[in-house]
């Protein structure tokens, strides 16, 4: 009996903790702000003592709101099957992939911003991202060896170009909507991504480019030339 209800108990507890993290995440994601205590409580279904119970500090109730955004990532947005395509496809796919992704983390990642939440934490929790993120990068063009080379350069400015800090620049300071800060991303990293084609390529991946050299082209001449 006593194990029945201490089951009951853990099970409660449990269930607890994982709406009063949903409901500090929800908040964040409408309104860009954190919740106050009273809001947390309301939205989850539970008692203020309960929250503090559970996490004693606002600090702990945000590092784990962090870690359930970033786990949410390979569940919600499984990386596209890239291998095969066509560069402009390949590019067009990932670039979709990482902007669902960044609208979905940008108001996470404000509200972490103005917090006083360790910022080492923060720092590797989005390094762990970032680092499965390339691997997952290099393997999409592997066949193409156009991310091979001997100094990482290249690599880094992809992922400049791809990241976060870039897409929240092009948003928030370009005032760009999705479809136009999409495009400008596709467009540097076909940038990036043809430099290579001025050393000796495989003949895979010369034709690659080639070929959505000629798709480009048409489609670009019918876009605004200013982008500043």
């Amino acid at each position: 009996m006593t194990t029945t209800k201490t089951d009951g108990r853990t099970a409660r507890l449990e269930r607890n903790r994982a709406e009063i993290v949903r409901a500090q995440v929800e908040h964040a994601q409408e309104t860009g702000k954190l919740p106050t205590v009273d809001e947390i409580a309301e939205r989850a279904n539970v008692s203020q003592r309960s929250v503090f119970r559970i996490f004693g500090d606002k600090a702990s109730l945000l590092r784990e709101a962090s870690e359930y955004v970033y786990r949410q990532l390979d569940e919600r947005f499984p990386f596209p099957e890239l291998a095969g395509l066509a560069m402009h496809e390949r590019i067009t796919r990932m670039v979709d992939h990482f902007a669902s992704i960044y609208e979905f983390i940008t108001p996470m990642r404000r509200v972490l911003a103005t917090s006083e939440i360790d910022p080492e934490f923060v720092s590797e929790e989005r390094e762990r991202v970032s680092v499965r993120y390339q691997a997952r990068i290099r393997d999409a063009f592997s066949d193409l060896d156009l991310l091979g080379d001997p100094s990482p350069v290249r690599l880094r400015t992809f992922r400049l170009i791809a990241s976060w800090n870039a897409w929240e620049y092009l948003r928030t300071e370009g005032k760009l909507s999705v479809e136009d800060a999409k495009e400008v991303i596709c467009q540097a990293i076909t940038a990036v991504l043809q430099s290579a084609t001025s050393t000796e390529l495989p003949v895979a991946a010369t034709a690659l480019v080639d070929g959505d050299n000629e798709h480009r082209r048409g489609h670009s001449e019918t876009q605004e030339g200013d982008w500043t």
